[in-house]
């Protein structure tokens, strides 16, 4: 582990947001069963910059072990739809956001971090001529599935001469250990008027919201709409169009059709007093749904046997912070067919598909997930019917027993 600046700024001067001790370092939270023994234990330190307020992970694990995290077997939250999962949440408006905003126009698109390669297809049906690059194996599935141009790299701009007429990254920039290279990288190699999609996960409802699994040794950004606007507009591009919520903060952007200053950034106090405010507001939901929590499973009057419905960042932190003993839980639910036959990293509990429901009584289901948390209590709709118990995290921690 090494103690780095401020991704964004370069600043050394932060302030502690969050601790763990120790927390199991690989990347995707699921881990084929063979390579489980070898996942290490680091501590997972998250600060935020006294210089410019971004929040970022102030200690990072060593460069050979973060690039191991996505050269092989990777697996991200977004469900794969290539191997039969069902479509990630807020994919289909990131999509159309694009094409409202770029409108009839068509050219050479780039993805950077195409994972199976799905929105890739969506581009290049719509008329796009694309080139995706992902380093992890499930880069290949997409790539024999759709025909689609994947390289088995990572992205590196600045090495070839190419022209780019829009760039989309989704669930990348967070990863990066200089964003802001990155986007002066794209920014030089997109033409005049070219367009810019980016996704990443919106911590200002996480952090308002305390919501479990915010934080990651393979997160090193932590982004709000303030600092990733600012971001975007400091390299150079005009933000067109920005949403943010549960789903995820998207934003479009476009490089201006003639060559023109790159804009001075300006932190301001009202960064400062956003920032300072979601961090507060995290620690103390934080504190009250565990404390929620408790009181709901001592009210449990069945067996000590749970089963938990999710396997992601939010399930790490269920076990880690021990709000459910890993010794009591049988087995972990998950509807991402790509997470089915692993088990959870750190734990070597398996993942299963709902076909391993339990039967009703003899298992608490726990629901871990806070995007895909109404969709899941709906899958246990004809289960719950039947006399199943589930404990609900959102809107609060609540059981839910016949």
């Amino acid at each position: 582990m090494k103690t780095i600046p401020c991704p964004l700024c370069g600043s050394s001067k932060r302030r502690l947001v969050w601790y763990q001790e120790s927390y199991p370092a690989f990347g995707g939270k699921v881990v084929p069963l063979e390579k489980a023994e070898s996942i290490p234990w680091l501590p997972l330190e998250v600060s935020v910059c006294l210089d410019c307020y971004h929040i970022y992970e102030s200690q990072v694990p060593e460069p050979e072990l973060l690039k191991s995290f996505y050269t092989g077997v990777y697996t991200s939250s977004n469900p794969s739809p290539v191997m039969g999962g069902p479509l990630p949440k807020g994919l289909e408006a990131f999509f159309r956001m694009i094409q409202e905003a770029v409108g009839a126009r068509r050219g050479r698109a780039l993805e950077i971090g195409a994972y199976d390669g799905y929105f890739l297809h969506l581009l290049e049906q719509d008329g796009w001529s694309t080139t995706g690059f992902e380093p992890a194996e499930i880069g290949d599935i997409g790539k024999k599935t759709f025909n689609l141009n994947i390289r088995r790299e990572f992205y590196q701009p600045g090495n070839r001469e190419e022209s780019w007429n829009l760039v989309v990254s989704r669930y990348v920039f967070e990863h990066l250990p200089s964003p802001r290279e990155m986007l002066d990288g794209i920014f030089d190699e997109m033409a005049l008027g070219g367009w810019l999609a980016l996704e990443v996960p919106d911590m200002q409802t996480r952090l308002r919201e305390g919501i479990l699994g915010c934080f990651a040794h393979e997160h090193l950004s932590y982004f709000v709409p303030i600092t990733l606007h600012g971001l975007v507009e400091e390299t150079g591009f005009e933000v067109k169009h920005s949403v943010n919520s549960a789903d995820g903060l998207s934003i479009v952007a476009q490089k201006p059709t003639r060559p023109s200053l790159r804009k001075k950034r300006i932190f301001s106090s009202e960064v400062q007093h956003l920032n300072q405010e979601l961090i507060d507001q995290f620690c103390k939901r934080r504190t009250q749904k565990r404390e929620k929590f408790t009181r709901e499973l001592s009210s449990w009057s069945g067996p000590d046997n749970f089963v938990v419905y999710g396997a992601d960042s939010h399930t790490t932190d269920l076990l880690v912070e021990r709000w459910l003993p890993a010794e009591k839980v049988s087995w972990i639910i998950d509807d991402d067919p790509a997470k089915q036959g692993c088990v959870a990293a750190g734990f070597s509990i398996p993942i299963v598909s709902r076909a391993r429901l339990p039967e009703p009584g003899q298992a608490l289901i726990v629901l871990s997930s806070f995007r895909n948390h109404d969709q899941m209590w709906e899958n246990l709709l004809d289960w719950r019917s039947h006399g199943g118990a589930v404990m609900r995290f959102y809107p609060e921690c609540l059981l839910m027993q016949p």
